[in-house]
């Protein structure tokens, strides 16, 4: 997840361009449960029966408890980028986050 404290943007392709994220979710699907932080600006939904638990350096993180290596987390970067899609093209931008994670 990244911050721009002048973003006017939403994060999140599941909104239009001028949505504060303050919109309510929708009814969550059979088997997920809603999560939304209006301070941060984001909303996600994850399956029943993930346990909230704290990691540092994350702002929420989520994991599955009968597959452990199965896990949601929102992490926030500040920037000055205005809009995600200034970060370039998304395959990209996850091959490099991708490979820059593997070599830390």
């Amino acid at each position: 997840m990244l911050r721009s404290p002048n973003a006017t943007t939403s994060p999140h392709q599941l909104h239009p361009k001028d949505c504060c994220c303050s919109c309510p979710l929708p009814s969550a699907p059979r088997g997920f449960n809603p999560v939304q932080d209006l301070n941060d600006n984001y909303q996600f939904l994850y399956p029943f029966g993930w346990q909230e638990v704290s990691v540092g350096g994350a702002d929420l993180v989520y994991k599955d408890v009968i597959e452990p290596l199965e896990s949601v987390s929102v992490t926030i970067t500040p920037t000055d980028k205005k809009d995600v899609t200034e970060f370039g093209d998304i395959a990209d931008v996850s091959e490099f986050r991708s490979s820059s994670s593997s070599s830390s």
